[in-house]
């Protein structure tokens, strides 16, 4: 029997400025990628059209952001011997070429997007003791307690374990980092008061 759990996924305006600039880059990388491929993949010849539409549906597979726009395929008879064949020289077999152009996949684009976009919010606190707005509210409070909890982390706190072998010394470490805390905190605070002023 496992917990129960109150789940919301939260839209954010800033996380969707992000996403729309990362997407920028992500396509166009993949786009220089792909025309890398698929200009090894026009270079190749295929026994039959089936062979050719396959490897060209594998490397389809692999793109999150392009789609393919248009293809062909090129007949390509062999003959027999080397050089320039004659005019009645027999046929030794049929060879394939396939060519292919891309474009990008708006709907997969807009996809990746929103989903950038959101982010999800779990709790196993119900509904009527915690409305979804307060969630988000002392989700969003958090990371001001993880700021405080940087900033304990600084490497200037950090004492050789020769120093604090016995409690006192750790009881009286801890006092130090509280209150250096607490004037961070309030300092911190005082510096936005006077910015938004």
């Amino acid at each position: 029997m496992g917990i129960k759990q109150r789940w919301m996924i939260i839209y954010s305006k800033a996380a969707n400025s992000r996403a729309q600039k990362s997407i920028v880059r992500q396509v166009e990388r993949a786009h220089t990628g792909i025309k890398k491929d698929l200009f090894h993949l026009q270079a190749q010849r295929f026994a039959c059209q089936t062979d050719a539409q396959r490897a060209l549906d594998k490397l389809a597979k692999k793109m999150k952001h392009h789609q393919i726009a248009t293809q062909q395929f090129i007949k390509h008879k062999v003959y027999e011997g080397k050089g320039r064949p004659k005019k009645d020289a027999p046929v030794k077999n049929i060879e394939w070429q396939i060519t292919a152009e891309i474009e990008e996949n708006e709907t997969a684009i807009k996809q990746i997007v929103e989903q950038k976009s959101c982010f999800v919010l779990a709790t196993n606190i119900d509904k009527k003791s915690l409305s979804p707005e307060d969630l988000l509210k002392h989700y969003k409070a958090q990371s001001e307690v993880e700021k405080g909890f940087r900033f304990l982390k600084d490497p200037l706190f950090f004492v050789s374990s020769l120093f604090i072998k016995k409690p006192s010394r750790i009881d009286a470490l801890l006092m130090v980092m509280t209150l250096s805390l607490l004037v961070y905190s309030i300092s911190q605070s005082g510096m936005s008061a006077n910015m938004t002023n």
